[in-house]
């Protein structure tokens, strides 16, 4: 799969925690593709996923997470190049799209030909820092 110069990030989400991280990960995925045009092989060749679509709910905010955050999130690319996000809430929605990032190879390719990912932490907790001195 291909992902097209034009490659953007849509989500209905009115979180500004969102939407700022939805431009800082376009930004990522497009400097991937580099300035130079993609090689002489025909476009009609791969599959193109112009868009990843993040799902979350309408009552979801930017408040800060809690101990009660959900970060569960799913992210599917279907064999057509539709791509979905999906989670409870814009932390789940945060890290499906940078582990979409992630697939993104730095010729501008995704190495898969359909994708079904579901994650959610192992830990009630992301992290724990202690100061001993």
């Amino acid at each position: 799969m291909r992902i097209p110069r034009d490659f953007t990030i849509q989500t209905k989400s009115t979180s500004k925690r969102l939407n700022r991280a939805t431009s800082r990960y376009k930004s990522i995925i497009l400097d991937l593709l580099g300035d130079e045009p993609f090689g002489e092989t025909p476009k009609q060749n791969y599959t193109t996923v112009p868009a990843l679509m993040v799902q979350v709910p309408a009552i979801d905010s930017d408040a800060l997470p809690t101990k009660l955050t959900n970060y569960n999130y799913s992210l599917t690319v279907f064999p057509n190049g539709t791509a979905v996000a999906a989670s409870f809430s814009i932390y789940g929605a945060m890290a499906a799209i940078e582990t979409f990032s992630q697939l993104v190879l730095h010729s501008g390719f995704i190495n898969a030909s359909s994708i079904n990912i579901k994650d959610s932490p192992q830990y009630e907790h992301r992290g724990f820092m202690m100061d001993a001195g």
